[in-house]
C-alpha cells in the first residue's frame, strides 16, 4: 500500500535528484565538457512545453473527443515541420539583440518603447497564473489518487499532507538556486537545461511504460480498444456531444503561436540556443518526441472508458486510476513520478522566464524612479538578484492561492487552454515585428491592450461566473440584457466553442488594433531603425541570394562604388582586409568578389545609406541596371534617417557620460557640448551657442580664475597655442574649490579638438592617501629591517663566539686528554695479564670517546657557523681511497672483518678534506657497527656524478629510522643495531656529515635491509680528466716493528711529552724529547728517522719552525709529524705545505703508529700527505 508520506517523500526525492543533475549540468559547462550533446539537450529541453496537461489533461481530453493526437502538438509539429526559416530568424535576432525575454523580444521591436514590455508580461502573469495553478493542481490531484485520499477534503484538514504547497516551495528553491545565479539574464543555464532534458526523459519513459502496460497488459492492443468503445453507446454520445464546432482548429492555431509565445517556451527556444546547430537537431527530434509521447493517448482513453464507462468522474486521471484498478501501485507510483516532472519542469521554466520579466520591466525602472540614489550605485547585481527571487515566490505563492480559489474544480485541459489563449496575443505581434515594417510601438500597444481586454471577457469572465465569483446571468443573457454581447456569444455567434470563440476574437481584436494603431499614428526614428533590424535581418535565403550575386562584381568595382559613399579613406581600410601578403599591388582587385566579401561591404554601405538602399545599390551594381527614380528617393531617405539616428545617437552618448565633452571644429568655434561640460564650469546659459569662438570661451574661465595662477592674457594664449599646432595635451587642473579636472584634448583628422573634462578628485584624494600609506608602511619596514639586521648581526657575533670558546676550550681539554691516552696506550704495551689489559683497554676507549664527543661539537659548531668554506678542486679519487685503506685496515683486521677498498681513476670536483671526512664516517661507523663479514668501499659512474659508496654486512637499519639517523645525538636503538654498537658513538658523526655534504652541494644516499647490511653513498661531481690520477697505494705489510727507530718528540706539556716517550719506547723507538727549540739534542752525534712536534709551542714558535730548524741542521729531510688540537684549516694546509702529516689530538696510538711506520719504513712522502686528515 502506498502511504501518503512515502509518495510525498518519494515526490520530494525525485525533485532533489533535478537539484543533483543540475548541479552536474553547472558542472561539466564549467568544465568545458558536454559540448558534444548541446543539440540533443536543447531539443529535449523543448519538451518542458508537454507539462501534466499533456501528461493528463491529453488523455482527458481524448476521452471526451476522441483525438489520438492532441491539435496543439499538431500545430506545434507543422510549424517545426515548415516554419523553421520563422524560427530560425526569430532566434538569430535573440542572439543580436542579447534579448533576455519575450516582453524584452518586443519591446525591442517596437521602439524600444517600455511601455510595451510592461504590457507584455502584465498579459503574460495574467496569462501564466493560471498555467502554473494547473500543475500544482495535477499534482495535488495525483497524489489524492495514488494515495487513496478523499479528494474532497479542504485545505485546513490537509495542510500537513498539502503536496502543492510543498512542491511549491521546493520549486521556488530550485527556481532561484540554478535560475538566479547570475544577473546577467542573457547568461545560458546548463544546469537547468540538463535538468529540463532529463525531466524530459523522465516523462516520456513512465508515459511509454504506463501505455505499453494498459494498452498490451491490460488489454489485446489498440485494435481491441477501438472496438470495445465504438460498441459502447453512451462513449460515442459522449463524444458526439462534446465535439463543439471550431475546437480542434483553434487548439491547433494554439499549438502554433504557443511554442514562440509561451514565456518559458521563448526563454529555452531563444534564450537558451547557442547556435544553429540546436535548432538543426531540434526540427526533427522535437517533432518526433510530441509524436513518441503521444502514441498511447488514444488508447489509455478508450481503456479508461472500456473499464469505468461513459460516466467516469474524472477522464483526466486514467493514467492513474487503471494501473490502480489493476493492482499495479508501483506502475501507477511511476506515473506519479511522471506527471511531477511534466508539472516541475514547467513550473521552473516558467517562473525564471516571468521573474526575469518582471525584474527587467516592471520592478527596476520602478524602483530607479522612485529612488535615484540607486542610479549612482556601480554595481546592482545583488539588488537584481533579489528581485528576481521575490518574483518567483510570489508567483508560485500566486498560482497556488489561484489554485485553491479559482482552478480547483475545473479540467486540466480548460485551464491550459485559456492559459495559452492569453500568450497566443504575442502571436500577432512577433509576426508583425519580423515581416511588417509599418507596425510601430502605439499600433502594439493598442492591439495587446484589445486584445488583452477581449481575452477577459470571453474566457475569464465564463470561468469566474462558473466558480461563482460573478453572476451566471452575465454569461447567459449579457452585459445590461444585451445578448448579442454574452462573452460566449459575441455578435450573435453561437455554437462555437468557448475556447475557439474567445481565442479568434482576442486574435481579431490584437491583429485588428495593430494594424489600425500604426496606421494611425506616426513612427519615431527609433521605431523605424527597429524595423529595418528585425524585418531586414538577412535569412537563409538572403544569404543565398548573396551567393548568387557573389562573381558578378570584381573587387574593384565594388571599391569604385562604395568608395562614392563612405569615402576614399574610409573604403581603402575596408578593403585592405582583403589583400592577401602575397597580392601585387592591385592584383587583389581584379578578383571577384565572393559572397562573404559582399555582405560585408553590404554591411559598411548600410551603416552610410541603410540597409535596404544598401542591398538595392548592390543588387543593382551586380546585375547591371540603372537605379530608377524611386530608388534614389529611397536611398536619399535612408541616408537622411540614418545622418539623423547617428546624430541622435551621438548626442544621446554625450549627455550620459560621466564626463564633461566640448567639441570646437577648425576655426576654432564650439560647435557642440554636453550637459556635463556646462556644470563642471557652471556656465550662464547664454554663454554657450553653437559657432562661439572657444577663446571667447577661455577668455571667461581666465577672468574667474579657472584656469590656473597667472597673467590671464598669457593663460588664454598657451591654451589657443595649443589649439592652433593641432597638439595633442593632457593636464591637471585644481579649480577654486578643491575640485580637481584631468583635461585631455584631442585633434580631430578634419580639423578641430574634441576635450574630455573628468572630475578626478575622489582619485587623486585616494592616491595622497594610498600614497601615505605607503609611506608610513616603507617606514615600518624599513625599521623592522634594521633591527632584523641588529639581531642578525648579534646573533653571528654570538654564534661566532661559541665557536671561538669550543674551539679553545677543546684545545686545553684534549691536552690533557692526548696525554692520558698516551700513557695509556703505552700501558697497554707493557702489561701482560689479560685483565689488566682489558682495564687500560676501556680506559683508553674512554678517553677515545671524550675526544670524539668534543671534536664533533667543534666541528658542529663550526660548520654551524658557516666558518668553514669549502675549497673545490680536482683531485684523484684514489688519495682518498687509499687513505681510507691505510687508516683502517689494521682497525678491521683486528675486529676480524675485511676491509676491501677498489681502486678507481676517476678525477671529482670537490673539498678533499672535507669529503675525507664524510668517508671517514661512513667507514668508521661500517667497521664499528659490523660484527662479522667486511666492508667495501667502491666508486660507481652516473653520468657526471661518481657515487662512492660503502657497503657493510651489518644489522642493518629499519626503514622507519632512516630518516632521523642524520639528525643531532639520534643512535639507532640497539636492539636495532646489534651488540657491537653498545656504548659507542654519540649520534653527531652523520650530523656533521649532513651538514658537510650541503656545504659541498653533494647528495648522501642509504639503503639499509635490517639483518643484511648497509649502503651509505655520496655523489660528487667529476672533475677534469687532465688531472692524473694517484699511484694506487701498495698494500701494506703485516703489523711490522718499529724497533730502533730514532724519534725526536716535542711538546710544550710535559704530561704529552712524558707519554709520548714512554709510548714510544714501548714500541722500542729510541726516543730524544724536548720542551723548546733550545733543548734540541746535538745533530752532530744523533740524527732522527722522524721528528714529532706540537703545532703551538711556547713563544709563537710552531712545529714547522722546529722542523725547519732540524731539517738545516743536518741537512736531511727529515719527516714530521705535526700533533696537535688546533682544527683550523689554516693549521692543516701549513703543516701539508711543509710535507708534514698531520694529526689531531688526541691521538690514537694505532693511528700514531700506522703513520710512522708509513713515513719511516717506506720513506713515502706521498702516503704522509695522503693520510693527513687522519682524526
Amino acid at each position: 500500500m502506498l502511504t501518503p508520506w512515502l509518495i510525498a517523500l518519494l515526490g520530494l526525492a525525485y525533485v532533489g535528484v533535478l537539484f543533483v543533475v543540475a548541479h552536474l549540468g553547472d558542472r561539466m559547462a564549467a568544465e568545458g565538457r558536454g559540448l558534444a550533446a548541446r543539440p540533443w539537450v536543447y531539443s529535449l529541453s523543448l519538451a518542458v512545453y508537454c507539462t501534466s496537461w499533456a501528461f493528463y489533461g491529453t488523455g482527458g481530453q481524448s476521452a471526451r473527443l476522441g483525438w489520438w493526437l492532441p491539435p496543439t502538438y499538431v500545430g506545434t509539429i507543422l510549424l517545426f515541420l515548415f516554419g523553421a526559416p520563422f524560427l530560425d530568424k526569430m532566434i538569430r535576432l535573440g542572439r543580436k539583440q542579447k534579448i533576455t525575454s519575450i516582453a524584452d523580444f518586443l519591446a525591442a521591436r517596437y521602439g524600444r518603447d517600455p511601455r510595451v514590455a510592461v504590457l507584455v508580461t502584465i498579459v503574460a502573469v495574467c496569462g501564466l497564473t493560471p498555467y502554473i495553478a494547473l500543475q500544482l493542481k495535477a499534482i495535488d490531484i495525483s497524489f489524492i489518487a495514488v494515495a487513496g485520499l478523499d479528494g474532497g477534503t479542504d485545505l485546513g484538514n490537509r495542510v500537513l499532507a498539502d503536496t502543492a504547497l510543498y512542491v511549491a516551495i521546493a520549486l521556488a528553491v530550485f527556481a532561484i538556486l540554478f535560475g538566479t545565479r547570475h544577473a546577467d539574464a542573457t547568461e545560458h543555464h546548463p544546469g537547468m537545461m540538463l535538468a529540463l532534458a532529463f525531466e524530459s526523459v523522465v516523462k516520456l519513459a513512465a508515459f511509454l511504460a504506463m501505455g505499453a502496460f494498459i494498452t498490451f497488459g491490460l488489454f489485446d492492443g489498440p485494435a481491441d480498444l477501438a472496438a470495445r468503445v465504438a460498441s459502447d453507446p453512451q462513449v460515442r454520445a459522449l463524444r458526439d456531444a462534446t465535439r463543439p464546432a471550431g475546437h480542434y482548429l483553434a487548439l491547433t492555431v494554439l499549438g502554433v503561436l504557443a511554442i514562440f509565445c509561451l514565456p518559458r517556451q521563448f526563454h529555452v527556444a531563444v534564450v537558451e540556443n547557442s547556435g544553429p546547430r540546436d535548432l538543426r537537431v531540434a526540427r526533427w527530434l522535437f517533432p518526433l518526441y510530441l509524436v513518441a509521447i503521444s502514441v498511447f493517448v488514444l488508447p489509455v482513453a478508450n481503456a479508461g472508458l472500456a473499464m469505468f464507462g461513459a460516466a467516469a468522474p474524472d477522464p483526466d486521471l486514467f493514467v492513474l486510476n487503471l494501473p490502480l484498478a489493476s493492482g499495479q501501485p508501483a506502475l501507477a507510483l511511476l506515473t506519479f513520478i511522471g506527471g511531477l516532472s511534466a508539472a516541475t519542469g514547467m513550473v521552473i521554466v516558467a517562473c525564471i522566464a516571468l521573474s526575469t520579466m518582471i525584474c527587467n520591466e516592471i520592478a527596476m525602472p520602478a524602483l530607479l524612479h522612485l529612488f535615484p540614489a540607486l542610479r549612482r550605485r556601480k554595481d546592482l547585481t545583488g539588488l537584481l538578484l533579489r528581485v528576481r527571487r521575490v518574483a518567483i515566490v510570489l508567483l508560485l505563492a500566486a498560482a497556488y492561492f489561484y489554485y485553491r480559489s479559482i482552478a480547483y474544480a475545473g479540467a486540466l485541459a480548460e485551464i491550459g487552454e485559456i492559459a495559452m489563449a492569453a500568450v497566443a496575443l504575442f502571436g500577432p505581434l512577433v509576426f508583425a515585428a519580423l515581416y511588417w515594417k509599418r507596425a510601430n510601438s502605439a499600433g502594439a500597444l493598442i492591439g495587446l491592450a484589445c486584445g488583452f481586454a477581449v481575452w477577459l471577457y470571453t474566457l475569464i469572465v465564463p470561468v469566474l461566473a462558473t466558480t461563482g465569483y460573478l453572476d451566471t446571468a452575465l454569461v447567459e443573457e449579457g452585459p445590461f440584457g444585451l445578448t448579442w454581447l454574452r462573452p460566449t456569444g459575441l455578435f450573435g455567434i453561437d455554437g462555437v466553442n468557448v475556447l475557439a470563440h474567445g481565442l479568434a476574437a482576442s486574435l481579431l481584436a490584437t491583429t485588428m488594433g495593430l494594424f489600425a494603431g500604426s496606421i494611425a499614428t506616426h513612427r519615431t526614428l527609433v521605431d523605424r531603425l527597429q524595423a529595418a533590424a528585425f524585418v531586414d535581418a538577412a535569412d537563409a535565403g538572403q544569404l543565398e541570394r548573396a551567393g548568387a550575386r557573389a562573381g558578378a562584381l570584381t573587387l574593384r568595382e565594388l571599391h569604385a562604388l562604395v568608395a562614392q559613399f563612405v569615402g576614399r579613406h574610409r573604403t581603402e581600410a575596408h578593403f585592405a582586409q582583403f589583400r592577401g601578403e602575397s597580392d601585387p599591388v592591385g592584383g587583389a582587385l581584379a578578383r571577384r568578389a565572393s559572397a562573404a566579401q559582399l555582405e560585408s561591404t553590404q554591411r559598411l554601405l548600410g551603416s552610410v545609406i541603410g540597409a535596404a538602399s544598401a542591398r538595392r545599390v548592390i543588387d543593382a551594381a551586380a546585375s547591371g541596371k540603372e537605379l530608377v527614380l524611386e530608388d534614389v528617393v529611397t536611398i536619399v531617405d535612408s541616408a537622411s534617417r540614418a545622418l539623423e539616428f547617428n546624430r541622435d545617437l551621438l548626442q544621446a552618448t554625450m549627455e550620459n557620460v560621466s564626463q564633461g565633452i566640448s567639441v570646437v571644429d577648425a576655426d576654432l568655434r564650439l560647435v557642440a557640448w554636453n550637459r556635463r561640460y556646462h556644470e563642471l564650469f557652471d556656465y550662464p546659459v547664454e554663454l554657450l551657442y553653437i559657432g562661439k569662438p572657444i577663446e571667447e570661451v577661455l577668455e571667461y574661465n581666465a577672468a574667474r580664475g579657472t584656469l590656473g595662477v597667472g597673467e590671464a592674457a598669457q593663460l588664454v594664449a598657451r591654451r589657443m597655442g595649443h589649439l592652433r599646432r593641432g597638439t595633442d595635451y593632457v593636464y591637471q587642473r585644481v579649480g577654486l574649490d578643491g575640485t580637481v579636472l584631468e583635461i585631455r584634448g584631442n585633434r580631430m583628422p578634419g580639423g578641430g579638438f574634441v576635450t574630455s573634462y573628468t572630475d578626478v578628485t575622489g582619485y587623486k584624494r585616494t592616491e595622497a592617501a594610498l600614497e601615505q600609506r605607503v609611506g608610513e608602511r616603507t617606514r615600518a619596514l624599513s625599521a623592522m629591517n634594521e633591527e632584523l639586521v641588529a639581531a642578525k648581526s648579534a646573533a653571528e657575533r654570538a654564534n661566532l663566539g661559541k665557536t671561538r670558546f669550543l674551539a679553545a676550550a677543546s684545545h686545553d681539554v684534549l691536552q690533557p686528554l692526548n696525554a692520558a691516552g698516551l700513557f695509556a696506550g703505552a700501558l697497554l704495551q707493557k702489561l701482560d695479564r689479560p685483565e689488566q689489559k682489558a682495564l687500560v683497554g676501556d680506559i683508553e676507549q674512554c678517553l677515545l670517546a671524550a675526544e670524539g664527543v668534543l671534536t664533533d661539537l667543534l666541528d658542529i659548531s663550526k660548520l654551524d657557523a658557516g666558518v668553514v668554506q669549502a675549497q673545490l678542486a680536482d683531485t684523484p679519487v684514489q688519495e682518498l681511497l687509499s687513505a681510507l685503506e691505510a687508516e683502517f685496515a689494521l682497525t678491521a683486521r683486528g675486529r676480524g672483518l675485511e676491509l676491501r677498498v677498489r681502486p678507481s681513476r676517476a678525477i671529482v670536483r670537490s673539498d678533499v678534506r672535507l669529503l675525507r671526512r664524510v668517508l671517514q664516517n661512513f667507514v668508521a661507523n661500517a667497521v664499528r657497527y659490523t660484527l662479522r663479514g667486511g666492508v667495501l668501499v667502491g666508486c660507481r659512474r652516473r653520468g657526471n656524478l661518481l657515487r662512492i659508496e660503502v657497503r657493510d654486512t651489518g644489522p642493518g637499519i629499519a626503514a622507519d629510522q632512516l630518516g632521523r639517523i642524520f639528525e643531532e645525538f639520534y643512535r639507532v636503538p640497539a636492539a636495532q643495531a646489534g651488540a657491537a654498537s653498545t656504548g659507542k658513538g654519540f649520534g653527531l658523526g652523520l650530523a656533521i656529515v649532513d651538514r658537510i655534504a650541503r656545504r659541498l652541494g653533494h647528495r648522501l644516499g642509504v639503503h639499509s635491509v635490517p639483518g643484511r647490511g648497509s649502503v651509505f653513498a655520496v655523489e660528487v661531481p667529476l672533475g677534469a680528466a687532465s688531472v692524473p690520477a694517484a699511484r694506487p697505494a701498495r698494500r701494506l705489510r703485516a703489523p711490522g716493528s718499529l724497533a730502533g727507530v730514532r724519534a725526536l718528540v716535542i711538546d710544550n706539556d710535559a704530561a704529552v711529552l712524558r707519554a709520548m716517550v714512554v709510548l714510544l719506547e714501548s714500541w722500542q723507538c729510541e726516543v730524544r724529547a724536548a720542551a723548546s727549540e733550545l733543548e734540541l739534542p746535538r745533530f752532530a752525534d744523533w740524527c732522527p728517522d722522524v721528528l714529532i712536534a706540537d703545532f703551538h709551542l711556547d713563544g709563537g714558535v710552531t712545529g714547522i719552525a722546529i722542523a725547519a730548524m732540524v731539517r738545516a741542521d743536518t741537512g736531511v729531510e727529515v719527516p714530521l709529524v705535526v700533533l696537535t688540537a688546533d682544527a683550523a684549516d689554516a693549521t692543516r694546509d701549513a703543516v701539508e705545505a711543509a710535507g708534514g702529516a698531520y694529526l689531531r689530538k688526541p691521538v690514537r696510538p694505532l693511528a700514531l703508529h700506522s703513520v710512522l711506520r708509513r713515513v719511516v719504513i717506506r720513506g713515502d712522502d706521498q702516503g704522509s700527505r695522503d693520510s693527513a686528515s687522519v682524526s
